[in-house]
């Protein structure tokens, strides 16, 4: 039972290191209380003046992508902590 346990815990913060590796790479490091991961917005434009409809579209779909991923990697981390806190 305890090598089980261990086994899992081992592979908990294996997870976490991965996910922190991931969103280091990919997000700006949030300054509040929670040291939340930021998307940044994309711009795809060389110049605001003459931003293309279609760039603009794109920027805005890739945040939207952005913004889930993100969310999914910090609600995968909770996860992960409070499993580790169970253990």
């Amino acid at each position: 039972w305890i090598y089980f346990m261990s086994n899992i815990r081992e592979d908990l913060l294996a997870r976490k290191e991965e996910i922190l590796k991931f969103l280091s790479k990919h997000f700006k490091k949030g300054t509040d209380k929670h040291n939340n991961f930021i998307a940044q917005y994309p711009d795809y434009s060389e110049t605001d003046l003459n931003m293309d409809p279609s760039s603009e579209a794109n920027e805005v779909a890739d945040y939207e992508v952005s913004l889930e991923v993100e969310h999914a990697m910090e609600n995968e981390l909770i996860e992960i902590e409070e499993k580790l806190k169970r253990i």
